[in-house]
């Protein structure tokens, strides 16, 4: 009975009759219901589980598994051999459906049967320890799977005539060697596969053509591209004569196409020599730019070209390795808004229609993760869809936020042509970081340096814990090479070109060499943390040759304060150039709308030695003081009143004395205090301009006489233009100007010789010496 059940069954299937195996395994079970015959009945589920599991229709296979094990319980073989089987057939359906708990209960329920009726070295606990190893692959537990399957191996090996399924293993323990990333392993396991499989030619069956692929997917994953090439051929044709051009030879087809793509590039570099931006310089001047002058003739000159952005080749460590993947002739073409919303579209379209070989080159072969790295751009858009903005920011926070290795490709590459600038402009404002925002990643660089290689490395050595260890060393590493570019202001490229890229800059040879010793370093053992320090001293010394700290504290935390202090001073210094600007712009547009009686003077349309003048004044004066003048100039604005016009009125007091008495009273009036605190102020600048005059007396000879018994109507010395300037701030301003008067007289300072010096500076000298000694 069950003999005539399984011939017929196995004639629909040679003969391809799905649906009538189909038919009559319903019919059959069916019958065996009919009789009460359970033994018929599990017999018939077993194979229609078989079935719908190759159909894929899990939900009726799962269907039939719980029917198996109830009429299991009914027919009472629980514990039985037969038992065991029916649990392997169950949780080998309960895999397939996706059930994968369920599947390894039943997979070790089976196991004590099988181990219990059969024997631990039988066939049916080879097949057990084979079927939990795809279970365990299946689940993403593949060191797992290769531990079940090698225990399944070891059974096999020993049983007779067991080739075939000897070759099948080595198939899928190759692959999970793959999974594993072992690929000299995988390649070896599929190399026995294929081996066994060539031997036994009428027992070849998909896994050999699954061994032939994953060879050729090992070798280009290696490299080695023509062993690659072989293997997929030898895929492709063993697909062919056995399945005929199915899906999967359509698969093997389409990577073959890819690897002998990626093998014509690479020796087409080996053979031409050529770079990546070489061939893009090429490909521009051979196809891009004869199209642009033919078909776009009123823009050609409009449109910026070169190659920038992501990619070995604008970085130019681009090498044969780099030409399997987004590699080849290609341009950037870059338009201005308007010009992109005129002919972006169509010119895309053009640029895709150009020859798709270059002096034996293919165009790129893109990959998703590449495409759109060449071809018509808006500008904004590039260096948006690069950095996040259409051109470099202003705000602090916006620098901060944008990936190091985002800014180093925006400004990488070449730019061949630009003859409208507005590309440059933008590349130009990414060039470099704000210094501002420099100094700030800096000094977080050194806190890190000194907290991992300074401080928590031996700590984690002392305690044993050696992942800890080599995690502190790798942020270590990270900083120190951060540093580098920092210090050298030079954008940090993505990681895997980091370290090639410290060959590029000349001054951090002995650092990289450091740091590529500490990476070989045995790191449990002692010199580690010589090499972490001799790091650290490199990286000091260099910060204190560029200005931002002393250099003599040997701890690197204490370098990250000093370097946050100069850039708090820098930035309390940015914020005093603001306010001196805003001053003197205000003075400048007060000082043009001065009313003199004999007209307009020369020296009201003289903006260079005004701004030159005043700037050096204000540049010897506390933030406060700054703050509360302009205040002033605000508020004069506001009540549309002129304080460079009141200056002059008051100067009069002085100079011309008749003058001033018919305007006084059109003056703000001074109450006495106020006046003696003016003229207190005028008695010690006046005592600061004689000594100036005695150190440097050529100097001072070009300048105002200092006291106002020298005035004369057309000359007004430095007390009366003191008298006339003072009068004229505000209550506030006088009085934050006396503290500051006070201050300076305590600190020993001069502020004329101060503001002298800044003078002279802006006129090219170096020194007040250097002066004196050049002026006539």
């Amino acid at each position: 009975m069950v003999k005539d059940f399984f011939e017929r069954l196995d004639k629909f299937y040679e003969e391809n009759q799905f649906h009538q195996a189909e038919q009559f395994l319903e019919q059959s079970l069916q019958d065996s219901a009919d009789k009460a015959d359970y033994e018929g009945c599990l017999t018939v589920l077993s194979e229609m589980t078989g079935y719908y599991r190759t159909a894929g229709r899990h939900e009726e296979g799962m269907l039939c598994v719980e029917q198996m094990l109830g009429i299991s319980q009914l027919a009472g073989i629980e514990g039985t051999p037969q038992y065991g089987t029916l649990l392997l057939n169950a949780a080998t359906e309960c895999r397939a459906a996706g059930e994968m708990e369920k599947a390894k209960e039943y997979y070790d329920r089976a196991e004590t049967l099988i181990k219990t009726h059969m024997g631990s070295d039988s066939y049916e606990m080879a097949s057990l320890y084979n079927n939990r190893s795809i279970l365990y692959a299946e689940s993403g537990r593949l060191k797992e799977a290769k531990e079940e399957l090698l225990l399944a191996m070891n059974l096999i090996g020993c049983m007779e005539n067991s080739e075939f399924e000897m070759a099948v293993s080595y198939t899928n323990l190759g692959n999970i060697c793959f999974g594993l990333n072992d690929i000299p392993e995988g390649i070896r396991h599929m190399e026995k596969a294929v081996s066994i499989f060539e031997k036994n030619p009428d027992r070849k069956d998909a896994h050999y053509a699954a061994a032939l692929s994953g060879l050729a997917e090992a070798r280009f994953r290696q490299g080695d591209l023509e062993k690659a090439v072989q293997y997929y051929e030898k895929t492709l044709c063993e697909l062919e004569q056995t399945y005929g051009k199915n899906g999967d030879y359509v698969t093997t087809e389409k990577n073959l196409e890819i690897v002998k793509d990626a093998l014509h590039r690479k020796n087409a570099v080996l053979t031409g020599k050529r770079r990546g931006m070489d061939l893009a310089r090429g490909y521009y001047k051979e196809y891009v730019k004869p199209m642009l002058l033919k078909k776009y003739p009123a823009y050609a000159k409009r449109i910026a070209v070169g190659l920038s952005g992501e990619g070995s080749e604008c970085l130019g460590y681009d090498d044969e390795y780099s030409s399997d993947h987004d590699f080849g002739p290609g341009v950037c073409l870059w338009l201005t808004k308007s010009d992109y919303d005129a002919i972006g579209a169509a010119l895309s379209n053009d640029y895709a229609h150009l020859p798709g070989e270059y002096a034996g080159f293919p165009v790129r072969n893109s990959t998703e993760h590449g495409k759109n790295r060449v071809g018509v751009f808006e500008i904004g858009d590039f260096y948006r869809r690069l950095t996040g903005h259409p051109h470099a920011p202003a705000s602090f926070s916006d620098w901060m936020q944008i990936p190091e290795e985002a800014l180093r490709a925006a400004v990488s590459g070449e730019v061949f042509e630009d003859e409208l600038g507005e590309f440059t402009r933008r590349r130009e404002g990414f060039l470099k970081y704000p210094e501002e925002v420099r100094l700030e990643k800096l000094a977080l660089e050194l806190g890190k340096l000194a907290q991992t290689g300074q401080y928590n490395f031996s700590r984690m050595k002392r305690r044993g814990d050696f992942g800890a260890v080599y995690l502190t060393t790798a942020e270590f590493i990270q900083s120190a090479i951060h540093a580098v570019y920092l210090l050298n202001q030079t954008y940090m490229p993505y990681y895997k070109w980091k370290m090639r890229g410290l060959l590029d800059i000349e001054t951090a040879k002995k650092v990289r060499e450091a740091i590529e010793q500490l990476m070989r370093a045995n790191l449990m053992e002692d010199g580690a943390e010589k090499l972490m320090e001799d790091i650290c001293d490199l990286i000091r010394a260099e910060v204190k040759r560029q200005g931002f700290s002393s250099g003599t504290h040997s701890f690197l935390e204490m370098t990250k304060e000093e370097v946050f202090a100069f850039l708090t001073d820098m930035r309390n210094r940015k914020y005093t150039e603001k306010l001196i600007d805003s001053i003197v712009a205000k003075e400048w547009a007060q000082f043009g709308n001065v009313q003199n009686e004999g007209g307009r003077a020369a020296c009201q349309d003289d903006w260079e030695t005004f701004s030159i003048m005043r700037k050096s004044q204000f540049l010897t004066w506390e933030t406060d003081v700054l703050e509360s003048y302009l205040d002033d100039l605000q508020q004069a604005e506001m009540e549309e009143k002129n304080l460079l016009e009141e200056k002059y009125a008051r100067m009069l007091f002085n100079t011309d004395p008749k003058a001033y008495e018919k305007i006084c009273d059109r003056l703000p009036p001074r109450s006495e205090e106020r006046i003696r605190i003016q003229e207190e102020i005028i008695r010690q600048e006046v005592l600061w301009a004689k000594e100036l005059e005695a150190e440097y007396p050529k100097l001072r000879a070009g300048g105002r006489k200092v006291s106002s018994s020298e005035d004369t109507t057309y000359e007004t010395s430095v007390e009366s233009y003191l008298r006339g300037e003072l009068g004229t701030y505000s209550d506030e301003t006088i009085q934050r100007y006396q503290a500051m008067i006070e201050k300076r007289k305590k600190e020993g300072r001069n502020p004329a010789k101060e503001n002298l010096l800044h003078t002279v500076r802006a006129y090219g000298y170096f020194s007040l010496e250097e002066a004196e000694e050049k002026t006539k």
